[in-house]
Formats: C-alpha cells, sequence, structure tokens
C-alpha cells in the first residue's frame, strides 16, 4: 500500500519539475520539492529511489535538449540548481523520516542483499504475456474459491509464491499499448525519452533473467538494499502512461489529417493485427496450447508429478479460465483498433472516442484486478473478541508475556511454519504480544529458533501446540519462560556473533542465571552462578519507555526480553547506564548491588537530528516563498 500511496505524488512531481525546469520557476522548484517531500514519506523506499533516479535522467535529458541554446552553459547551471534545490528540499522536509530509517536499515537484513536473494520478484521471459493478458497464470485467491489458481511459477523464481503475482504485475491495459505505438510516429524527443525510460525500466525489471539488472545491482547505488526488481515496473507504467497521452494527443490532433494512402496502411496493418489476435484466440479456445501449459507445470513441479491428475485438473479449472482471459484480450483489443480507426476516417466525434476509450479501458482494468484483493474473512470476524483473545488480556493485565502462535517450518527449527493460532496480523488488531508476524525491515538479528531457551528468553508463557496425526492445532503453557524482566548473577563474553546462539543452546549454559555478553561490562561478580536474592519489577512499560525497580545482593545484568537496537538508551538511579547486546537479540543493562530505578527509553539521535533539520528546511522554505512572490509580484508591476 506504500507503493500506491507513493505513485501519485511520483507522476505528480514529474510534472512540478518539468514546469520547473522550463520556465526557471522558483515557486515551482518549491511545489516541485513538497511533492518530492510526499514521495519520501509515503514510506517506500526503493520507490523513492528509483524515482530519484527517473527524475535524474530527465534532468540530463532536458539540458542535453536545450545543447544548442545560445546560454546553453547558463540554462544547464540553472536547471542542476532547480533539480538539486528540489531534491534538496523533499530531502530537508522529509529528513524526520529519512534519517531514522536510514538508521534502521543499516540495522536490518538491507543494507546489502546477496544478489540471487535480491533477484527475488524478477520478470522472467515467461511472464511477458501477462502485459498483454494479466492473468494468464490465473489469479490467487480470487474469491477464495477452488475454481482460480496462479500457476505461474518455476524453479528459476527464488523464494516462489502467490505473491509474484502482484511483485511482478506490469499490465498497463491493451487500449494503452495501442496509443503507445501510435505515439512512436510523432518521432519527438519527448517520445524517444520515455520509450528509451520504459524499455530501460523494463529490462532492469527482468533481474537475473537478464544483463541490465546486474549491472545496476553492482553499480548503482542503492539497488543492492532493495529485492523485487520487477517493482521497477512502476516507472515504466508512468513512462508508459504518459507515453500513451502523447499518443492520445496524436490521434485527436493529427490522425483525421492524414494522407489517405497512409490512413489505409494503418487500416491495413490492424487489420492484420486483429486477424492474428483473433486467430490466436480461436486456436486457444480449441485446445491447442494444452499441452505446452501442462508441460511448463510438469517440468516445474510446484503441482506435484501426477501427469493425469494435473492434465484433468487443466482441462477443468485452468484451461476454461486462461481461455477466457484470452478472449477478454482479443475483444478488448480489436475494440480498440476499430475505434481508433473509426475516429481515423471521421466516422465518430473525438467526445465519444473519449468517452468509449475510458470505458474500455475502465473495463479492462476492472476484469483484470477484479477480486484478486477479495479475502473470505469478514473484517468483523478478525476484529471480534474470541474467549481465548479476552482471556488474554485478562492475563497481561497482572502479567506481560508473549504467545508462540507460530509452528515450526518443516525441516528447520526456526518459527515460520503453515500452522498458525491467530490469523496474519490479527496479534497487531487485538494487542497481542506475538513472537511472529512480518516486517519488510527486519533486525540483523533475531532469534527464530523454536526451541526451549529461545521460548525461554523471549518471555512466553503459551505456545502453540500440533497434533501431526490430526493436523489440529491448540494453545498449551510454556511453564519454563522466564518473565519480561530478570537479573542474571553472572555473566559470560563471546565476542564471535557466529558462536553466540551454539554457545547460548550449549546444555552446559544457564540462560536464567547468566547472560552471554559480547563486551565485558567489568562487574565484579563471579562467572559462576550464585544463589543470591534478586529482583526485578516493572513498574511501567509503554512504546518508549520501560521502568523497572531493581534489588539484588550483588551486582548483575538486568535482563529485558526486548530486542536490542541502539537507539534504546538506559539510566540507573537517572545516571547514564551501558546498554549492552546480551543473548544475542536482546538487552541487558549492569546494574550495582541494592535497590534501584533502571529506566530504558527511546532516545533516537537521529530522529532528533532530522527533526531539527525538517524544522530548519520548513523555516527556509516558507521564507524563499515569501521572497519569490514577493520578487514576482515587483516584477509584475515593473
Amino acid at each position: 500500500i506504500t507503493m500506491i500511496h507513493a505513485l501519485p505524488w511520483m507522476v505528480l512531481s514529474i510534472l512540478t519539475l518539468r514546469r520547473a525546469l522550463i520556465r526557471q520557476s522558483p515557486i515551482y522548484l518549491v511545489i516541485t520539492g513538497v511533492t518530492l517531500f510526499m514521495v519520501n514519506i509515503a514510506g517506500h523506499p526503493q520507490m523513492l529511489l528509483y524515482h530519484h533516479y527517473w527524475l535524474g535522467c530527465y534532468l540530463l535529458y532536458h539540458i542535453i535538449s536545450n545543447r544548442k541554446e545560445s546560454k546553453f552553459i547558463r540554462t544547464a547551471l540553472i536547471s542542476i540548481a532547480i533539480f538539486a534545490g528540489s531534491v534538496s528540499i523533499g530531502g530537508g522536509l522529509s529528513a524526520v523520516q529519512i534519517l531514522p530509517t536510514r538508521e534502521l536499515s543499516q540495522n536490518s537484513v538491507r543494507p546489502k542483499m546477496e544478489f540471487k536473494e535480491a533477484s527475488q520478484g524478477s520478470f522472467h521471459p515467461y511472464r511477458f504475456i501477462t502485459m498483454i493478458i494479466p492473468n494468464y497464470y490465473g489469479i490467487p485467491n480470487r474469491f477464495h474459491s477452488e475454481s482460480n489458481v496462479y500457476w505461474g511459477l518455476t524453479s528459476k523464481d527464488f523464494d516462489p509464491g502467490s505473491h509474484y503475482y502482484w511483485e511482478t504485475t506490469m499490465y498497463i491495459g491493451v487500449a494503452t499499448l495501442l496509443l503507445i505505438i501510435l505515439s512512436l510516429l510523432t518521432r519527438s524527443r519527448q517520445v524517444y525519452f520515455l520509450s528509451a525510460m520504459s524499455i530501460l525500466a523494463f529490462l532492469i525489471a527482468m533481474g537475473d533473467a537478464g544483463i541490465f539488472y546486474k549491472f545496476a545491482y553492482k553499480l548503482l547505488p542503492g539497488f543492492n538494499m532493495f529485492r523485487n526488481p520487477a517493482r521497477i515496473g512502476a516507472l515504466f507504467t508512468i513512462s508508459s502512461a504518459i507515453l500513451a497521452a502523447l499518443g492520445l494527443d496524436w490521434v485527436f490532433l493529427k490522425a483525421q489529417a492524414l494522407p489517405v494512402k497512409r490512413k489505409k496502411i494503418i487500416l491495413y496493418i490492424s487489420g492484420i493485427f486483429s486477424g492474428i489476435i483473433f486467430l490466436y484466440a480461436l486456436l486457444f479456445s480449441s485446445g491447442s496450447f494444452k499441452d505446452s501449459i501442462l508441460t511448463f507445470i510438469l517440468e516445474n513441479g510446484f503441482f506435484g508429478t501426477d501427469a493425469n491428475g494435473i492434465s484433468s485438473y487443466i482441462d477443468r479449472i485452468i484451461y476454461p479460465f486462461t481461455s477466457g482471459q484470452v478472449w477478454i484480450f482479443t475483444v478488448l483489443s480489436i475494440s480498440s483498433i476499430i475505434l481508433i480507426n473509426c475516429y481515423m476516417w471521421n466516422l465518430i466525434k473525438k467526445t465519444y472516442t473519449a468517452a468509449i476509450l475510458i470505458l474500455l479501458l475502465a473495463v479492462d482494468f476492472l476484469l483484470a484486478g477484479y477480486g484478486s484483493t477479495t479475502t473470505a474473512i469478514r473484517p468483523d470476524t478478525i476484529y471480534r473478541n474470541s474467549n481465548l483473545i479476552s482471556s488474554i488480556h485478562q492475563e497481561n493485565k497482572r502479567e506481560l508475556f508473549r504467545i508462540n502462535s507460530r509452528g515450526t517450518a518443516p525441516g528447520t527449527d526456526l518459527i515460520g511454519g503453515p500452522h498458525m493460532i491467530f490469523r496474519r496480523n490479527e496479534g497487531t488488531v487485538h494487542q497481542l504480544y506475538l513472537t511472529e508476524g512480518y516486517n519488510p525491515l527486519r533486525l540483523n538479528r533475531q532469534i527464530l529458533q523454536n526451541r526451549t531457551k529461545s521460548l525461554d528468553i523471549l518471555n512466553v508463557k503459551y505456545k502453540i501446540d500440533v497434533n501431526e496425526e490430526t493436523k489440529q492445532i491448540g494453545i498449551v503453557p510454556h511453564s519454563t519462560y522466564l518473565p519480561r524482566a530478570w537479573i542474571c548473577t553472572s555473566y559470560k563474553v563471546q565476542s564471535d556473533e557466529n558462536k553466540i546462539l551454539p554457545e547460548f543452546h550449549d546444555p552446559s549454559f544457564d540462560h536464567r542465571t547468566t547472560a552471554l555478553l559480547e563486551t565485558d561490562p567489568k562487574l565484579n561478580i563471579a562467572e559462576i552462578p550464585q544463589p543470591v536474592a534478586s529482583e526485578a519489577k516493572i513498574t511501567h512499560y509503554s512504546l518508549n519507555k520501560i521502568q523497572i525497580e531493581t534489588t539484588s545482593q550483588t551486582d548483575g545484568i538486568l535482563m529485558l526480553s526486548e530486542i536490542y537496537y541502539p537507539a534504546w538508551k538506559a539510566s540507573v538511579d537517572s545516571k547514564p547506564a551501558k546498554l549492552l547486546r546480551a543473548d544475542y537479540a536482546l538487552r541487558g543493562i549492569p546494574i550495582p548491588a541494592g535497590k534501584h530505578t533502571v529506566i530504558c527509553e527511546y532516545k533516537d539521535k537521529s530522529f532528533t537530528i532530522g527533526l531539527s533539520i525538517t524544522l530548519a528546511t520548513l523555516i527556509a522554505v516558507v521564507g524563499f516563498t515569501i521572497y519569490s512572490l514577493r520578487k514576482r509580484s515587483q516584477i509584475s508591476r515593473v
């Protein structure tokens, strides 16, 4: 959804930047900066990166286009200044979000991805057909019916799944493609630039199936931080949409004035294309492509190896649906071709042509996307409190604890199996403390092992129970769980990140009394756990602050069952204290003997700096805008 939030502002910023460059307007410079600010705070860094590359290419195109002007150097410098000013305003206004996000990214698995993982979601050649028939391979979970299945996956895809359906979508509509072809008849520099950007975005979207993404991954800053190269298809879509608009301009302004001979050539070519499309639909309906679909599915093995069973399923489910999609493409294509030719021969008015074209596109996009985002679960079902949820809420009032609601992934000891107590995102809806969830910017240190010690230190009081025979699931107590805060009276130091988890899970390591640290806090406590009394009581717990009252007969390590992050700061009796990474991914705070008040608080320096930059930029933008408006007013009076 963050991509959707960003896209409209991306389109608007292209318009405002174009006007700023052409008019050399300081007001449009500011407007462009504000639209880029909106792109930034939409919350999709990948779109932000791609968009700035697109704008940079447009700046270069604009400068080259004006190379023959008498004041070329001056114009080029002004253009560069306008571009830099717009980007600076956008970045400055959104610094309060960008800097903390950058810090998060540096502490996540995203600072640099291996090429194979980054290539997940590549637009492989077998998907090219979806550019004209978007649902050729089916629609995952459409209306949650057995009659719909998504089979467009191959062994070449990294981590294949139904998400490839929406991650690799590059569909812009049949009529749009026709108008793009017609735009090429204008032979203008704009068309050449936009065509080049569309082709470049398309080639990069191919990911590991081509060479362009490999170059981008290695040479262009930022490309190695993101997965799903097909997402750059957003730039293909934007460039293509503008091309289609130029094609529509050509139709309405020049098509009717063409010589009769050229009109006939276009008519003949249109007839040939329509005939080919219609013949393809007839061949498809006759069953000519069943064997190729069967071969495709069997070669990739996602539906098993039962050729007879799969063939029967293709006959009953897949082929009728795909055949219908082919006919939708056929009808829309031929209708669009007939419409354009009718207008070109002055057989239909412009207003009717525009209205029918809008209708064709509306039907096209509706048929392409309708039902793909539906759910079989009513919203009120998700938000309804069950007896289990109500009892958990009541118990959470007395004690903080987590629930391991998801089973183990097959063949591993990691959380992430198919069995779940709660539906996806239901923990967020009901504010339950769960050990599973989804975050595209996962931290680089995670405790994912579904093992007793891991569940203990993660404060898991209840866990999922799966009957392997009946596959029934339930929830059972995890009796050995540790509280959200406890005190270790001993510690060990292991500075090698790769050895921490093996040492932690070693049977000889007592995770209840010993903290496994990466740096030595130099405390005067024995390395062998001693039977001393200690207590840690949480007196305040919120998103950004945790307060704990501790009592201990000896120095120790206050352990918090919270994930370590450098922006969290600790204090003991209002004095700054070290916040250590403990047990691979948790927080540890050294405390002296006696009674103390310990506070762990989120104090992000990057947020403070970002806020200062944002406020300073806002003041500068307001001042610059007022100055520019007054200056323009003075010039207009003269």
